[in-house]
C-alpha cells in the first residue's frame, strides 16, 4: 500500500505539471512495479516513445520534489484529483469531452438517487405515504435498501457508459482492420447515444420528483444538492489528500531515505535527479575491466551489415553448406564468423550523382521517357549479384527526351573494395514492360578515389551516361553530404535519415572529405582518411611480414575498427536456427509482432523488398549488439570446436595466434552485465532520442528460458529496467508454448560450466519472485490485447456506497 501512495503521489506530480492523467501514465508508462513493459501504444507511436524518454528523467525529479515538501504534495494532489483539474489532464483513452459527460452523470445521477430515495420514503413528497412503504423505514434493511438502489441506479449505466467511452488498443490485423474501425465507431455512436438516454432519464426523474417536492421539505433537497456537489468537488481531492499524507508519513518512519532512495521496483534513476548521468565507477573493477567493458560495448553491427552477412551466407559465398531450415547459431560462428573475422574489410560510402544521359534510344514512336536506376552488385558480370542493403536508386521519369538531365544524388553505403556501381537506363511504357536503353558496370578501381564523367551505355549505339561518384570513409559525412545537395541542387526535400551515435562519433574522429562541397565541376580528389586499428588487435596482425594472425570481433572488421555504440542487446540462444535469430532482429527492426514472415522472405532472397521495407522503417543504420557477432570469438572458443556441426560437417580449428582469455580482467564472455549498464547511460549522455533496449530472440519452443546466460541478461535488464522486446516465432508458436510458462524455474536452466549457473542464480534474491517477473514480462508481451488501464470496479463501489450513507443522513 506505501508503494502505491508513493507512486500515486508521483504520478500527480507529473500530472499537474505535464498535464497528463495518471492512469494513462500508469496504464502505459510507470506504475507501482516499475516501468511498464511492452505497451502497444507507446511501442507504435513515436510521440509517446518520446514522451516516454523524457520522463525517464523526469519522473525521479518528480518522486524527489513531491516527497520532499508536504504543500507541493498537498497542491498537486489537489489539483491533478479535482474532477475540473482531471479535464485539463491529456488521456489517451478517455477524451476531455467524454470524462465532462461521465462527471455530468456522476453528478446527475447521485441526484436521482436523492429524488428517488425521498419519493419512497415519502417524507418529502406530498402525493406518498411512509405506510404505502413495502418495507419498513429506519431498519438495517431499508437502509441497505437505500444502498443498493444507489449503486444500481448511478454505477452499473455509469460503468456501462464508460465502457463505451474507453477506447483500447488492439494489434493491427490487416484483414481485421475495417472490422475493428467498426467496433470502434459502434462504441462512440453507443456511448453517446446511451449517455443521452440515461442523462434524459435521470432528468425526468428529478423534474419529477421537483415537481411533487413540499415548500416545507424544500431545505432537505437543497442539503443533498450540497452534499452531492462537495463531494464530488472537496471531499474526493481532501480524502486523496490525506491518504496521501498518511501513506507518505508511514513510508518516512519505517524509511527515512526513501525520498532519495524509492522503493527497488519503481526502477527509478535517482542519478537523474541531481544531474549525474555519467557511469559510476565500480571499486571492485579495475581499469583494465572498464576498457574491456567499453570495447565490447562499442562493438554493435547494423541492420544494413546483418542482411550482407546474411545474404552472403545463404549465397554460399561464406558457409556453402549453410541450410536455414537447419544450420543453428553455434554452426554458423564456427563456420563462418569465426574465418571471416581475421582482417578488416575496406568498405566506403559514395555519393552517386547522375547529372545527364545523351543519344539515348528512341523506343516510343519519336522519342522516350526515361529513367535511371543505380545500385551495387558484385564486381563479376556473369555472376552478378544485387545488393539493395547497400543502397539504391531511382531517377525521375522525363518525359519524351532523349537526352534528359536529372541532376539527381544518391547514397551507397559500405561498399566493398570488390563490389560494383552498377547504372542502367529505362523507358518507362504505361501499358506494357519498360524498355532497358542501356546499361554499364563500373567496378571498383575506376571509382574508389572519385569519379567524374561519362559512361558509355551498353547495347546502345553513342549512348552515355554522365555521373559524378564521390566517396566518404564515414557513413556519417555521406549522409550529410547527400542531404545538403538535395536542399541546395535538387528540388526534392532533404532525406530524413537518422544519423546515429555511431556516425556521430565516427565523424568526429575521421576528417571531413569535403562533404560541404558542391562544386562537381572540378574533378574529385579524395585522401582516405588513416584506418583506426582495433584495441583488440595486436601490431603483428598488420605488418606486411607478419608470421602469425591474431583475430576480431566480425563486428570490428566490418565496422574497420570504429566504434559503433549498440542500441539493442539481442538475447539469444546458440542453439536456435541461424534465419531465426536474423529474422527476429530485422523483425524487431520493423517493428512486427512475429517474426516467421521475415525468415519467409529471407528464405526467398526477397532482400529488395526486406530493405524498402527497413529504409521507409529507418532503421537500416540501427546498431544491434549480438554476442555471436560482437564477441572476440578467437579469444575464447576459436581453438576447441568440436569436431562436426549440428549437420555432421567437419569444422576447421582456428589457427589464429590471438591470446585466449576465458575469465578474467581481459575475458568478454564474463561482462555482459557491466556492458549493459555502460550502455544504458552512455547512450543517454550521448543522445536524448535514444536509450537501450533488450530484444529477446525467441525460439518457437522458447528453449531460450532454459539457458543460464540468457537467463542472466534477462535479469541484468530487469534490474536496469530496460525497455524488453519479446520476439516470437509465429502465433502457433505462442499457443503452443504458452503453458510452459507457468512452469518455469531459472533453478533449471542449463549451463555449459555449472560454476557459472551458480554465479548468475546467486545475484537473484527471491527466485520465485523472479520467476513470476519472468512470466509476467512473456506474458504481457505475449498478450494478443495489449490495452493499458485498470478497471477501478471496487473503488466506485465503496464510493457510492459511502455517497449513500451520507444521503440516509439527511
Amino acid at each position: 500500500m506505501q508503494e502505491l501512495v508513493l507512486c500515486q503521489n508521483t504520478l500527480r506530480e507529473v500530472a499537474f505539471e505535464q498535464k497528463l492523467h495518471p492512469a494513462f501514465m500508469m496504464g502505459h508508462i510507470w506504475g507501482p512495479q516499475g516501468w511498464v513493459q511492452g505497451s502497444l501504444a507507446v511501442q507504435k507511436s513515436p510521440k509517446l516513445k518520446s514522451l516516454h524518454m523524457e520522463l525517464q528523467e523526469t519522473l525521479p525529479k518528480a518522486f524527489r520534489s513531491i516527497h520532499s515538501s508536504r504543500w507541493r504534495r498537498l497542491l498537486s494532489t489537489t489539483l491533478s484529483s479535482h474532477p475540473v483539474g482531471e479535464l485539463w489532464q491529456w488521456n489517451l483513452h478517455i477524451t476531455s469531452a467524454k470524462r465532462a459527460k461521465i462527471i455530468a452523470d456522476c453528478i446527475l445521477g447521485s441526484l436521482a438517487f436523492v429524488a428517488l430515495f425521498f419519493s419512497v420514503d415519502g417524507s418529502a413528497v406530498a402525493a406518498r405515504k411512509a405506510s404505502d412503504c413495502p418495507v419498513q423505514q429506519g431498519t438495517f434493511l431499508w437502509y441497505a435498501f437505500v444502498a443498493i438502489a444507489s449503486i444500481c441506479l448511478n454505477l452499473i449505466p455509469r460503468s456501462l457508459i464508460t465502457y463505451f467511452a474507453y477506447r483500447g488498443f488492439v494489434q493491427h490485423r490487416p484483414s481485421l482492420r475495417n472490422w475493428q474501425l467498426r467496433v470502434r465507431r459502434c462504441k462512440d455512436v453507443g456511448f453517446w447515444v446511451l449517455g443521452v438516454a440515461i442523462s434524459s432519464l435521470q432528468l425526468l426523474l428529478i423534474m419529477a420528483f421537483l415537481a411533487n417536492l413540499r415548500e416545507a421539505d424544500e431545505w432537505k433537497w437543497m442539503i443533498s444538492f450540497l452534499v452531492v456537489l462537495a463531494r464530488k468537488m472537496l471531499i474526493v481531492p481532501l480524502l486523496a489528500c490525506m491518504f496521501s499524507s498518511i501513506g507518505t508519513e508511514l513510508a518516512a518512519l519505517t524509511q527515512p531515505s526513501f525520498a532519495s532512495k524509492p522503493p527497488k521496483q519503481f526502477g527509478l534513476d535517482m542519478d537523474l535527479a541531481s544531474h549525474e548521468a555519467t557511469m559510476p565507477q565500480s571499486t571492485s573493477a579495475s581499469a583494465v575491466w572498464m576498457k574491456k567493458v567499453e570495447e565490447l560495448a562499442n562493438r554493435g553491427i547494423t541492420i544494413r551489415q546483418l542482411v550482407g552477412f546474411y545474404a552472403d551466407l545463404i549465397e554460399g559465398t561464406l558457409m556453402p553448406h549453410f541450410d536455414p531450415d537447419r544450420s543453428t547459431t553455434h554452426d554458423v560462428v564456427r563456420q563462418a564468423i569465426i574465418p571471416s573475422s581475421l582482417k578488416l574489410r575496406t568498405s566506403r560510402s559514395f555519393m552517386v550523382v547522375i547529372h545527364n544521359a545523351a543519344k539515348l534510344a528512341a523506343r516510343d514512336i519519336f522519342s522516350s521517357d526515361p529513367y535511371c536506376v543505380v545500385n551495387v552488385s558484385r564486381s563479376s558480370e556473369s555472376k552478378r549479384k544485387w545488393q539493395p542493403w547497400k543502397g539504391m536508386g531511382r531517377t525521375r521519369t522525363i518525359k519524351g527526351n532523349c537526352n534528359p538531365s536529372w541532376n539527381e544524388a544518391f547514397l551507397m553505403q559500405y561498399v566493398l573494395e570488390e563490389d560494383a556501381i552498377h547504372f542502367s537506363v529505362w523507358d518507362e511504357d504505361a501499358l506494357s514492360k519498360d524498355d532497358a536503353l542501356g546499361e554499364v558496370l563500373l567496378p571498383s578501381p575506376a571509382f574508389w578515389c572519385g569519379f567524374e564523367g561519362d559512361l558509355r551505355l551498353q547495347g546502345v549505339n553513342d549512348a552515355s551516361l554522365r555521373v559524378s561518384i564521390r566517396p566518404y570513409d564515414c557513413n556519417a559525412d555521406g549522409v550529410a553530404a547527400l542531404d545538403n545537395f538535395r536542399e541546395k541542387v535538387s528540388e526534392r526535400k532533404p532525406s530524413k535519415r537518422v544519423l546515429h551515435i555511431r556516425d556521430a562519433e565516427a565523424s568526429e574522429a575521421l576528417p571531413s572529405n569535403g562533404a560541404d562541397s558542391l562544386d562537381l565541376s572540378e574533378k574529385l580528389v579524395v585522401i582516405p582518411s588513416p584506418r583506426l586499428w582495433p584495441l583488440e588487435a595486436s601490431r603483428g596482425a598488420f605488418e606486411e611480414k607478419a608470421p602469425t594472425v591474431s583475430g576480431l570481433s566480425y563486428a570490428s572488421c566490418v565496422n574497420m575498427g570504429r566504434p559503433c555504440p549498440a542500441e539493442k542487446m539481442v538475447t539469444h540462444s546458440w542453439g536456435n536456427k541461424f534465419s531465426y535469430l536474423i529474422g527476429a532482429i530485422l523483425g524487431d527492426a520493423l517493428q512486427a509482432e512475429r517474426y516467421d514472415g521475415v525468415v519467409e522472405l529471407l528464405k526467398k532472397h526477397q532482400f529488395q523488398e526486406l530493405c524498402e521495407a527497413l529504409t521507409r522503417n529507418e532503421s537500416l543504420d540501427t546498431p544491434y549488439w549480438v554476442c555471436a557477432f560482437s564477441v572476440n570469438q578467437h579469444r575464447g572458443i576459436c581453438a576447441t570446436p568440436p569436431v562436426v556441426d549440428s549437420m555432421g560437417y567437419r569444422i576447421v580449428p582456428c589457427d589464429c595466434a590471438t591470446e585466449k582469455h576465458f575469465n578474467g580482467d581481459l575475458s568478454e564472455m564474463n561482462k555482459f552485465d557491466d556492458m549493459m549498464a555502460y550502455l544504458k547511460r552512455h547512450l543517454r549522455r550521448m543522445s536524448t532520442t535514444v536509450r537501450l533496449e533488450q530484444v529477446v530472440a525467441m525460439e518457437p519452443d522458447f528453449a531460450l528460458l532454459k539457458r543460464v546466460w540468457c537467463i542472466a541478461e534477462l535479469v541484468e535488464a530487469n534490474e536496469l529496467h530496460l525497455n524488453q522486446t519479446i520476439m516470437i516465432h509465429s502465433a502457433a508458436s505462442r499457443n503452443e508454448c504458452l503453458h510452459r510458462l507457468f512452469s518455469l524455474d531459472v533453478r533449471m536452466a542449463e549451463a555449459s560450466y555449472p560454476a557459472d549457473k551458480d554465479l548468475i542464480l546467486a545475484k537473484i534474491v527471491d527466485v520465485d519472485r523472479f520467476n513470476n517477473q519472468l512470466q509476467d514480462l512473456v506474458l504481457h508481451r505475449l498478450d494478443t490485447f495489449l490495452e493499458g488501464g485498470h478497471s477501478r470496479v471496487a473503488a466506485r463501489i465503496l464510493d457510492e456506497v459511502v455517497l449513500a450513507v451520507a444521503t440516509v443522513a439527511f
